[in-house]
């Protein structure tokens, strides 16, 4: 159950993003041509920085994501060699009170 919500929430953080970029209009364009040809040029550079802001941001937060889901894998294997152990501890209980 917990794994669940987990794969869940991962799910949602991941995708997300991606709904957001695709759901905002795009800036409207009659207001380009508009504006005197040095602040355009200027306005276009600025989109441009935001854009490879927004990249690295997004190229951070998949690394994040993706060390948290090592370190999840991680846990899962624990949990499950843990889970081992003591079933063989258990067995050999009753194979000594058996025996």
């Amino acid at each position: 159950m917990y794994e669940i919500c987990i794969f869940y929430l991962l799910l949602f953080v991941l995708v997300l993003p991606f709904l957001l970029l695709l759901l905002s209009p795009p800036l409207s364009p009659p207001l380009s041509p508009l504006l005197s040809p040095p602040l355009y040029h200027q306005q276009q550079q600025q989109e441009q920085q935001q854009q490879q802001k927004k990249e690295q941001q997004q190229e951070k937060k998949q690394d994040q994501d993706q060390q948290h889901q090592q370190q999840q894998q991680q846990q899962q294997q624990q949990q499950q060699q843990q889970q081992q152990q003591q079933q063989q501890q258990e067995e050999k209980n009753c194979l000594l009170m058996d025996g």
